[in-house]
């Protein structure tokens, strides 16, 4: 028995003294003590130890020469352990932007860029390593070391850079870490080439088509010219411009205030229209699941000088690399109309802000087109096939009312999931007439001799299917958040929420996807099938058999009962309801699927709207009363 006591005893001794040599490691390695104890040691390094390093503000980072490089270069930084890869981009001129008959709008006019200065651009997107190594923090919805950092905004990424530059001071002079400028951006994806990519999509991307619904690991697909890889797809980049439209001035260009900022490159939900001249935008406080970055080294500004002043500049650049000329005041409402004396042509562009937010909207002309489902049958909601007549041509919407715009006009926010660029949902169709009467009479906000409208049935078809006539503008995945893709995402967010303690019981709420991200149709409007159903003017009713010239129901309709039957209880007030929504498969998610809702339903995250700009017939009523 004494003898058991005895072991005992030496046991829990034994346990307390691997205890202490423990802590004692633990405190000797720790990022607080660390260089403290490596500063305090006299040994010379070794020929084959690591490169000086530098301690600041938590960011450690091995000294790194910018100086004298080649096109195409690879230097490496160590930050924090953790190595960040870099290519030299050379001072050069490129064109920048797309050709007529390629590409968006927005990306044109094509126009010619000096880049001034050479900068270092990193090999790869981000990864979640590295973000991991100088924040400490991992945001990502995805997981893995190597994919890309994502769930990021671009003020998350200024605060990562302003916390890398304090650390670079002592190690590279003046130059420092930025998120490249647009025209930085594309002039090292294009890296000399002058076509719309710098390879084959599948062989250098990573899309819709290739990416299996999620991110995948940096560094995997061809490079460019100048070894720089994922510049297209996986995730849309962040850069540190705001978005604007491309002027033929260039001079008048403003990059630098507050605004949506460029996303560039595309991401692993992109179409297979995706170019080194494709580009998209969010708010500076905007975090998905598809936006990540991509650092730049980039060298101090040179004094402005006459010689400096080319047809175009280098873009904007918040640290001084790059510059633009008399930069102009901001375009309000009335300059951004349309000329009245200018015809407009199909699918031009129009914006108007209002109450401080953005309203963008599409030309659709005149027309007929056949309205409904030709391989139909008698019983089906969109038959019979019947042939349209629309005299007058109107503006609509280019992407779904967004929650700021909703916002901005009400003051409210029905949604449960935030987010100014989601689409606005759990509104219903009295809610969407209040918006458009505001519009109309209290803010005066329409152009003259125009008013704010829901779209007619026909209207909405006639858009959505913009010259096509299968029952859809596109490939389904392309084109539309619906079901099959929603689930995809719902499920990474709910994995998120869980992990964070959220309960199993408490599953986070079923919302839809951001705007504007999918595949357009050939006038440039986006998300018309998929992501949330868009009330029409129209009372829901059978179509008729025959042409029809401008029509809109205007009487009660069949009474569409919510859970598709048909009511019995005699004529009931239903809206008209287009586009599918992401709660639905891809049966419901076409041009000509259509059901009816009450007018005061707003029971759904999927019940929105898109509006539409049509002549303001009450104001030649008006006319001709006073005549």
């Amino acid at each position: 028995m004494v003898e058991r006591k005895q072991n005992a005893g030496k046991r829990k001794s034994s346990t307390l003294l691997n205890l202490i040599a423990i802590a004692v490691v633990v405190w000797a390695t720790s990022d607080f003590w660390w260089p403290y104890l490596k500063d305090s040691t006299n040994d010379e390094p070794s020929p084959v130890s690591p490169a000086p390093r530098v301690a600041a503000n938590g960011v450690e980072i091995a000294s790194f020469s910018p100086e004298n490089a080649e096109t195409g270069e690879r230097r490496v930084a160590t930050i924090n352990g953790v190595e960040f890869a870099f290519r030299y981009c050379p001072p050069g001129e490129f064109l920048m932007g797309s050709p007529e008959g390629e590409g968006n709008d927005n990306e044109r006019p094509r126009h010619n860029v000096r880049i001034s200065q050479g900068f270092w651009l990193m090999e790869t997107e981000l990864t979640q390593e590295q973000w991991k190594a100088a924040t400490r923090e991992n945001p990502s919805s995805f997981f893995g070391a190597n994919l890309p950092v994502e769930t990021i905004s671009w003020d998350d990424c200024h605060q990562l850079i302003d916390k890398l530059n304090k650390g670079l001071d002592a190690v590279s002079g003046d130059w420092r870490f930025a998120l490249p400028t647009e025209a930085q951006w594309e002039y090292a994806c294009r890296a000399g080439t002058t076509g719309p990519r710098y390879g084959e999509l599948g062989d250098i991307a990573r899309y819709a088509k290739n990416s299996g619904g999620r991110i995948r690991p940096v560094g995997a697909l061809a490079p460019n010219a100048w070894g720089l890889r994922d510049m297209l797809g996986n995730v849309w980049e962040w850069c540190e411009d705001k978005f604007e439209n491309y002027s033929t001035d260039l001079r008048t260009r403003q990059y630098i205030g507050s605004g949506n900022k460029v996303n560039r490159g595309g991401g692993w939900g992109s179409g297979s229209d995706l170019t080194a001249a494709t580009r998209s935008w969010n708010s500076s406080g905007a975090r998905f699941d598809f936006l990540g970055a991509r650092l730049a080294l980039v060298p101090p500004p040179v004094p402005e000088t006459t010689s400096d002043v080319a047809a175009t500049e280098d873009g904007d650049d918040r640290s001084g690399q790059a510059r633009e000329e008399d930069a102009p005041k901001e375009l309000d409402a009335e300059t951004e109309k349309e000329p009245e004396t200018d015809e407009p042509k199909v699918g031009d562009r129009r914006v108007l802000e209002i109450e401080g937010v953005e309203f963008a909207f599409r030309y659709c002309p005149p027309g007929e087109f056949m309205m409904g489902n030709k391989e139909g049958k008698e019983g089906d909601e969109d038959w019979p096939q019947h042939k349209v007549v629309l005299t007058k041509g109107f503006w609509l919407m280019e992407t779904e009312v967004t929650q700021a715009q909703w916002e901005a006009i009400t003051g409210k926010n029905p949604c449960r999931t935030k987010g100014i660029d989601l689409p606005v949902g759990r509104i219903s169709w009295n809610d969407c007439n209040s918006f458009v009467d505001k519009l109309n009479d209290e803010l005066r906000a329409a152009p003259e001799g125009l008013r704010f409208s829901l779209p007619t049935e026909a209207q909405w078809e006639y858009a959505a299917r913009a010259g096509t006539t299968g029952e859809r503008y596109g490939e389904l995945d392309e084109i539309a958040w619906h079901m099959g893709t929603m689930k995809k995402v719902w499920q990474r967010r709910d994995d998120e929420e869980f992990a964070k303690g959220r309960s199993y019981f408490d599953p986070p709420p079923r919302e839809p996807c951001p705007v504007g991200l999918k595949k357009p149709n050939a006038w440039k409007l986006y998300d018309m099938v998929g992501n949330v159903w868009e009330y029409c003017e129209d009372y829901y009713g059978e179509y008729p058999s025959g042409e029809v010239v401008d029509p809109i129901r205007a009487d009660s309709g069949d009474g569409r009962d919510v859970n598709g039957g048909w009511s019995e209880r005699g004529k009931r007030r239903y809206r008209v309801l287009r586009g599918g929504g992401g709660d639905v498969n891809e049966p419901g998610n076409t041009a000509t699927y259509r059901v009816g809702r009450r007018e005061n339903d707003s029971n759904s995250a999927f019940l929105g709207a898109r509006l539409v700009l049509v002549p303001d017939d009450r104001a030649e009523d008006r006319d001709s009363a006073n005549r």
